[in-house]
């Protein structure tokens, strides 16, 4: 997995953000759909997290 750190990722963030404003210029499910996607980036790696391995 690529690691993204502090700078990047808020950039990032922002870009998603701005995009899907202006996509979603009307209030839809769609918007909700988009503030729960980039809303959960930064808490991701806990549902993908391996398992702790076995002694």
């Amino acid at each position: 997995m690529v690691s993204v750190k502090g700078k990047d990722r808020a950039n990032a963030y922002k870009k998603n953000v701005s995009i899907c404003i202006y996509i979603c210029r009307f209030p839809t499910e769609f918007n909700h759909l988009c503030v729960i996607t980039f809303g959960a980036v930064d808490n991701l790696h806990l549902l993908y997290a391996p398992p702790p391995k076995a002694d």
